[in-house]
């Protein structure tokens, strides 16, 4: 195959579902001329189309029937002219064209120069660094949404230590007698439950971000929102904690977030920002188990209590599937010109499931494999090889 991108002419508005593209492009794999790609002819398409400006990412024969198996309605081994058709239709749409949403978590006063922020006094030396990235990263990447989320605590808040006197009644774990030797960062046990049934534990933090107050309301003076930004509020329950962009701790209640990228057709999750606990894994998680197409931006972070809060948060986002990246990379991955098969992954794993909800003969499962290899886009990170090396 060609060493050139032939997928660069249907990247962003360029892409198009003329059936005579469509076709054109599936000619331009099917090398035997027999209307369908087969294991080697599929595997070239997939080698082309997941890939930056100069490099390719390689796949393992497990990953490529993996996707094969996803796309192959038929299941006769290859994949026709109406397969890819609708591969084009409803898979590529959002590998080339996707619609992207920049998450910045909580670029507030107490995380990055206040109450939080003074348990590790050491954690902030690097946080102007990062508000200059999130900067740069809103202002030359095109994102086509942006949010940022504030957390938004009542005073009374159960995870302030200074209201454990006066909450004693929702504590489960320790009993009152021991609350007066909890220390900030210890944990108790709730007697409220999530949405499993499950008792929720939750760590201790001083009190910030106290809705109304300098430290809730006021974003970093150093932060250039973007235009036409939205606003998230969360921790507003004081009850039930909130560290992720999209759910409380007990996925109780929602922050809205969900509903406004559904309103907007977002594909992608791009995720940055400031995390004093769990914000990053835990908006990395709901990003993934609500269909997203998830990227970390990793030197967009900053972890404002525990330093290992970040690199925790990468491990947990290549796990589940989600892409770890830099910020030199996330322009061409907006634009559609670096795509990644983890993502790509995403996209035809929710056409499948699109697909068996409007019908009920359609059912899809993976490939027979050994029974404790997890499914290979949560535990294969994908490589990246140059032109010069195929």
């Amino acid at each position: 195959m060609a060493t050139t991108d032939i997928f660069s002419s249907f990247v962003g508005e360029s892409f198009s579902v003329d059936p005579v593209i469509i076709r054109s492009v599936f000619k331009a794999f099917d090398q035997d001329s027999d209307n369908c790609l087969n294991s080697e002819e599929f595997a070239n398409f997939l080698s082309e189309l997941f890939r930056s400006r100069s490099n390719r990412y390689e796949l393992t024969r497990q990953q490529i029937e993996d996707f094969r198996y996803f796309v192959d309605l038929n299941s006769d081994g290859a994949v026709d002219y109406n397969e890819f058709q609708l591969l084009w239709e409803h898979v590529l749409h959002h590998i080339l064209k996707p619609v992207s949403a920049l998450i910045v978590l909580d670029a507030q006063n107490d995380l990055i120069c206040g109450s939080a922020a003074a348990i590790n006094p050491f954690l902030n030396a690097g946080a102007d660094s990062t508000l200059n990235t999130i900067n740069w990263l809103s202002e030359t990447s095109n994102f086509d949404h942006v949010f940022y989320t504030q957390n938004w605590f009542p005073k009374d808040h159960v995870s302030f230590i200074t209201n454990l006197d006066q909450q004693t009644e929702i504590i489960a774990d320790p009993n009152p007698s021991k609350i007066g030797e909890l220390r900030i960062g210890d944990r108790v046990t709730l007697c409220r439950r999530d949405i499993l049934g499950q008792p929720l534990v939750q760590k201790l933090y001083p009190p910030y971000c106290v809705a109304e107050s300098y430290g809730a309301p006021q974003l970093h003076p150093c932060l250039k929102l973007a235009p036409g930004c939205r606003m998230v509020h969360k921790g507003v329950d004081p009850t039930v904690d909130a560290r992720s962009a999209f759910w409380d701790s007990g996925k109780l209640f929602d922050t809205g977030l969900i509903d406004e990228l559904k309103k907007r057709k977002v594909t992608d999750v791009y995720i940055a920002g400031f995390t004093a606990g769990s914000a990053l894994s835990t908006t990395v998680e709901d990003a993934c188990l609500h269909g997203y197409r998830t990227i970390l931006i990793r030197d967009a972070c900053h972890t404002c209590v525990d330093p290992g809060d970040l690199s925790r948060a990468i491990v947990f986002a290549r796990n589940m599937g989600a892409v770890v990246a830099q910020t030199s990379q996330v322009r061409d991955m907006v634009r559609g010109s670096d795509r990644r098969p983890e993502s790509g992954f995403v996209s035809v794993v929710n056409y499948a499931l699109a697909l068996k909800r409007a019908s009920d003969k359609f059912n899809p499962r993976p490939p027979e494999r050994d029974q404790h290899e997890p499914l290979s886009v949560n535990c294969v990170q994908f490589e990246q090889v140059s032109d010069s090396e195929t």
